[in-house]
């Protein structure tokens, strides 16, 4: 194995949610955030976040998928980490799943998150 196979990457994962499942999403969320604490820890997940539709007059935030930033050497390990969450099965419409190799050019902490 090369070094350049060892080298962690930056990938960015987008997944729309499947139509009309906001209750299983909200039923499943507790379980969703604690199964990403240690990945988060490890330094796996490094950003994290609901999809929103775009605003309405009158309407709040209704959430339509998911946005992740993974630090993983491979697009297969990434998949695997997504395939152990609790919303892989049921919540995630996996066959819209978009993973891109990403080049971050700046990062800026936050310090209000849920985690």
């Amino acid at each position: 194995m090369t070094a350049d196979a060892t080298k962690l990457v930056d990938w960015l994962v987008i997944i729309s949610d499947h139509e009309n499942v906001g209750r299983e999403r909200l039923a499943g969320r507790e379980a969703h955030l604690q199964g990403l604490v240690p990945h988060i820890a490890s330094g796996f997940w490094t950003m994290g976040g609901a999809l929103l539709k775009a605003p309405e007059e009158g309407q709040g935030q209704v959430v339509n998928g998911s946005c992740l930033v993974a630090n993983a050497t491979t697009k297969e390990e990434v998949i695997a980490k997504l395939q152990a969450d609790i919303y892989y099965n049921g919540v995630w419409n996996l066959e819209k799943v978009q993973i891109f190799p990403l080049a971050i050019a700046f990062r800026k902490e936050k310090t209000d998150g849920l985690l």
